[in-house]
């Protein structure tokens, strides 16, 4: 998946600062801009990884059929992590935008 410096708050500037050094002129997958900087996701790893790793997979304490009975439990994961942290943009909302984010944390 392909992302963007309009992708994430401004106030993870380092991040922004990444991918305007290191990405390139194009269209975001994410955020549908048709001109910023864009990189990879896959790029990005390194700065996720951390992040990431501070979660536990919710299938090792919850069963996966109970999590099924949560609204919206496909997103779980992104929702939290977005809010607990403000790293994406608001630029959308809902499950077009929620799906974008699992995509994206697939991708890293």
């Amino acid at each position: 998946m392909i992302c963007c410096e309009n992708c994430f708050e401004l106030t993870h500037k380092f991040l922004i600062d990444y991918i305007r050094e290191e990405g390139e002129k194009g269209a975001c997958e994410f955020c549908e801009s048709s001109n910023g900087m864009c990189i990879d996701a896959s790029a990005l790893e390194g700065i996720f990884e951390p992040l990431l790793n501070i979660y536990t997979d919710v299938n090792e304490f919850m069963p996966s059929e109970e999590m099924r009975e949560l609204e919206h439990y496909e997103y779980y994961f992104s929702s939290h992590l977005n809010y607990d942290w403000g790293i994406f943009s608001d630029l959308a909302s809902g499950d077009a935008y929620d799906s974008k984010v699992e995509d994206f944390l697939i991708s890293v």
